[in-house]
């Protein structure tokens, strides 16, 4: 039994393909070389006869080629080419963004720019209870028995003033701490604090004293709050300033010293 080979293409039919391949690259050579003359030639007839139907006389004339002749800087990008450490190849930098440095308010800055003692202010004569004392000039002023609230028209800031009977020795405090848990109790659980308590140097020697607090309502609005005390005989004058802004706190502390060092007794 015999095995047959593969057949093997006879020598004859090789040089039949290479003849074929070169026909084809030459037929493509001719139809590129043909092509470019047909372009060329659609190119150059508007200006040798009258048939231009893309306009290009006009658009040609609109370029103004003399003008970028004489001066190729008119170019765009061409006033690079002409520089001596041009290099065509390199990528442009990417510029690096500025660094922001505008920042949060500086806390200080907002609170030099309002200072207490640049506050107008008069003084009110509390017509049912003895006391006189100043305050902020321009606020809206609200009354009612034995107390007084004053308003601030550009901001919930208020200034609630009034006179309590006390029972007989109660300190200055002891009332500062009953109002202080009571507007724990009102606030939210968990948000009430108590920043300051400290005794207050009162001017004609009566038991004051001065908290500073502040919490969130059951509103969800932060408040913070100052309260004084200054009690004489069975006689209790309160100085209450509340507002909504942290940054207005030590501004409205200052505020209420000049207010309380102010207070007399009619």
């Amino acid at each position: 039994m015999s095995i047959d080979s593969p057949s093997i293409p006879a020598a004859s039919d090789q040089p039949k393909k290479n003849n074929c391949f070169l026909w084809g690259c030459v037929s493509v050579l001719i139809l590129v070389v043909v092509t470019c003359c047909c372009v060329g030639s659609l190119m150059m007839l508007p200006f040798i006869s009258d048939f231009d139907p893309l306009n290009l006389k006009e658009r040609i004339g609109d370029l103004n080629l003399e003008d970028y002749l004489d001066d190729p800087s008119q170019i765009p990008g061409m006033e690079d080419f002409f520089e001596e450490d041009y290099d065509p190849f390199q990528e442009e930098a990417t510029p690096w963004p500025e660094p922001d440095t505008s920042g949060p308010a500086d806390t200080d800055t907002l609170e030099s720019s309002r200072e207490a003692p640049s506050i107008p202010l008069e003084y009110y004569s509390a017509s049912d209870f003895s006391a006189t004392f100043l305050y902020p000039s321009g606020w809206e002023i609200e009354t009612e028995e034995s107390a007084v609230t004053f308003y601030d028209p550009e901001s919930y800031t208020y200034l609630f003033v009034g006179q309590d009977l006390l029972d007989e020795g109660y300190t200055a405090a002891q009332v500062a701490s009953e109002v202080m848990e009571s507007i724990r109790e009102e606030s939210q659980e968990g948000t009430f604090q108590l920043i300051s308590s400290e005794p207050w140097l009162a001017e004609q020697g009566e038991d004051a004293h001065l908290n500073l607090m502040d919490w969130t309502d059951q509103e969800g609005y932060y408040t913070w709050a100052y309260d004084l005390e200054i009690v004489l005989g069975e006689y209790n004058t309160f100085f209450f300033i509340s507002g909504e802004e942290p940054e207005d706190i030590a501004l409205y502390g200052d505020l209420l010293e000049i207010i309380g060092d102010s207070f007399t007794r009619q």
